[in-house]
């Protein structure tokens, strides 16, 4: 059972020879460059060093607000960013590559900012394909032998994306 099958019958409820072995995310590159410091093989992916189930190719759709927010570094000082990501978040960040931002405001505060970014998300802009979207696009994906991935944040995330946690919590 090769590892499409084998996704594709577990998420069927149909019996597989294992349960599929997956990791969605992967650790920060900063993360593999302290493993190889520590004796991780260089030039070896994570996933296979692990033995994960092969999860390579994501389909080429935007599911993020169009057009995007223009990214941009707000203000600075020595150590921090405060910036503007691509869905509108303003974020203090520490000058590292990667590092975890702090949430300091969202695109939507109250319904008129709602009504304003409804028109970003509108499924039929054909902004959301990649221009290798198509038929042959389709075919390629079909004789892969392990499961394509769709990648989106779920109703929840998409919310906290727009609204931060506490507007969206009190908005349920």
């Amino acid at each position: 059972m090769n590892d499409r099958e084998r996704f594709y019958s577990y998420m069927h409820y149909q019996i597989t020879d294992r349960i599929p072995f997956l990791e969605w995310n992967g650790p920060w590159e900063e993360t593999i460059q302290h493993w190889c410091m520590e004796g991780f093989p260089i030039g070896w992916r994570f996933d296979d060093y692990f033995g994960f189930d092969k999860r390579r190719e994501r389909l080429p759709i935007d599911f993020g607000p169009i057009p995007q927010f223009v990214p941009r570094v707000l203000r600075e000082d020595e150590r921090y960013e405060v910036c503007i990501d691509t869905r509108g978040i303003v974020s203090r960040r520490l000058k590292a590559k990667v590092t975890m931002s702090t949430w300091l405001e969202f695109p939507v505060k109250n319904r008129d900012d709602w009504e304003e970014m409804k028109s970003r998300f509108d499924p039929k802009d054909i902004r959301r394909y990649s221009k290798t979207w198509g038929d042959g696009l389709i075919e390629y994906y079909n004789t892969l032998d392990h499961p394509v991935e769709l990648e989106f944040d779920g109703f929840f995330f998409y919310g906290r994306h727009l609204m931060g946690w506490q507007r969206l919590l009190t908005a349920f």
